[in-house]
């Protein structure tokens, strides 16, 4: 789709940001991500998630997410549009929307003009993606330092092309999710189509490959990615892949292919596993 910048970040949660130092993540943090991720999938909202955007892109989600505040916004590709919130509560709102019932919340955010669209839908999920296009280039205009995160369908795996050439042109602050369940190996690679020589060049922006299952990975690929797009510099490609790896698994018995293990693994290396976190999260009351 252009001139882009590659890497991949996978199970040992370590990622680089452009001037190679490698960002740390606070203990309040990484229990925060994990704390998420658990109702995300099996706890406060389960019957949120059976039909929702979210399942199966908890870590995704989770890790693209919980740095969102007010003016930020989360486009679905099919789902909708939905405004960012203070605290920390992007994610819970998230999971309301999904809600039987309340499947979609476009209305929350105004929609604004696409810069290249005539107006017509040519696809299923664009118009909320238009949205996602006009509000980022609203913010763009008002420097503001807000920011719109697209998460694409895993279905429609070229849904976002025209979205990431608008939003690299325009030097929009946005980050677009291709979530994948395609099978790649664990450097990250995988079968590329033949470019188009017949399309135009368009400006420069990175391409981040990550683990799907490695929420501490997604974490750290996210906030560089959120911290660019804040700064001005353009759109950033994050790419949620299944890394499937040999070996042992996580030290438990399992395959690194569950994202739960996976953290409660990271979380008990540095000795801040705690099972009554995992109690508690999961008793959690319901929110209206």
């Amino acid at each position: 789709m252009g001139n882009r910048s590659k890497a991949t970040a996978g199970t040992s949660g370590t990622t680089a940001n452009a001037e190679g130092k490698f960002s740390l993540i606070s203990d309040e943090k990484l229990i925060a991500l994990y704390q998420n991720l658990l109702k995300c999938s099996v706890g406060v909202r389960p019957s949120a998630m059976s039909n929702g955007a979210l399942r199966g892109h908890e870590a995704a989600v989770v890790g693209l997410a919980i740095d969102l505040g007010p003016g930020d916004v989360v486009c679905f590709q099919e789902h909708g549009v939905h405004p960012g919130a203070p605290g920390g509560a992007t994610i819970q709102n998230l999971l309301l929307a999904q809600a039987p019932g309340r499947r979609g919340s476009s209305r929350a955010v105004k929609s604004k003009p696409n810069p290249r669209s005539n107006g017509t839908a040519t696809a299923s999920g664009e118009p909320f993606v238009h949205t996602a296009i006009g509000t980022a280039l609203a913010h763009k205009t008002k420097k503001n330092g807000k920011i719109a995160v697209v998460f694409s369908s895993a279905h429609s795996p070229n849904g976002l092309r025209e979205a990431v050439e608008i939003a690299s042109v325009h030097g929009l602050p946005m980050i677009f999710v291709q979530q994948s369940n395609g099978k790649v190996t664990a450097n990250g690679t995988k079968p590329k189509p033949a470019k188009d020589s017949t399309k135009p060049e368009i400006p420069w922006f990175p391409e981040m490959t990550v683990d799907s299952n490695d929420l501490v990975a997604v974490y750290r690929v996210a906030n560089e990615a959120i911290s660019r797009a804040r700064l001005g510099r353009g759109p950033t490609v994050i790419e949620c892949l299944p890394l499937h790896l040999s070996g042992p698994g996580n030290g438990n018995g399992r395959h690194a292919s569950d994202p739960i293990s996976n953290m409660e693994h990271y979380l008990r290396a540095k000795g801040l596993f705690d099972p009554k976190i995992k109690r508690d999260t999961r008793s959690e009351p319901q929110k209206p």
